[in-house]
């Protein structure tokens, strides 16, 4: 496991009027310098999406804030992988100097539909909140590899026997098919101060047993 850099950004507007807001995030990643023994890659990575909230209780001095919404994320990634490797090995039972190539390479994408509501309460700068969401996604993804190997003899750059190969293929290529729902429980501790604001959150998603967690501010 491996943590990356990322950038992202997020935004946003609403309760000034109407008891609703608006919401945009992005985050994206670009790596071009993987490095594994003879292996050189690229990572990129890239998602965005938009959400909108409105507040079915505004929440009083004893009574919390409720809120109901929804949104969208679209999600990318992609790996490449490159490789070459020289060795002493055996061609037609005769020692050699054997190249091999290798190459491969991967992406999906992946669209995220939620519903979401949420209770928070404010106490002075803090403001805790839970929530619970349902979503459901639809992804296709592509993977191909190939590799070939080559030998020297008398000075001469020749193909290995059965040194050569690959396949590719595509799954949902010809459309995204959505999955079932899933359950997600998130929860979270707001700090605001002026106009600095800090979150701490965490989410799990009790099918999978996957857990997550972010801090922004």
């Amino acid at each position: 496991n491996i943590p990356f850099p990322a950038y992202s950004v997020n935004a946003r507007l609403g309760g000034i009027i109407l008891p609703f807001d608006v919401g945009l995030h992005g985050s994206y990643l670009k790596i071009n310098s993987l490095k594994f023994e003879d292996f050189t890659g690229a990572i990129t990575y890239y998602s965005f999406g938009g959400d909108i909230r409105y507040a079915v209780m505004k929440g009083s001095t004893l009574l919390p804030k409720i809120s109901v919404g929804a949104g969208y994320i679209y999600t990318h990634m992609a790996l490449g992988m490159t490789g070459t490797s020289t060795y002493n090995g055996m061609v037609n039972s005769v020692p050699a100097s054997v190249t091999a190539n290798t190459d491969m390479n991967t992406n999906f994408d992946l669209h995220t539909l939620f519903i979401q509501a949420q209770v928070s309460k404010k106490f002075f700068i803090l403001t805790p909140y839970a929530g619970l969401r349902a979503y459901v996604t639809a992804s296709k993804s592509h993977y191909d590899y190939a590799y070939s190997s080559t030998y020297e003899s008398g000075g001469t750059s020749l193909a290995v026997p059965d040194g050569s190969g690959g396949d590719a293929h595509d799954y949902n290529s010809n459309g995204f098919a959505w999955g079932k729902i899933q359950p997600q429980l998130y929860a979270g501790l707001g700090l605001n101060i002026f106009f600095f604001d800090c979150t701490l959150g965490g989410c799990w998603n009790p099918r999978t047993n996957l857990w997550s967690a972010n801090v922004s501010a």
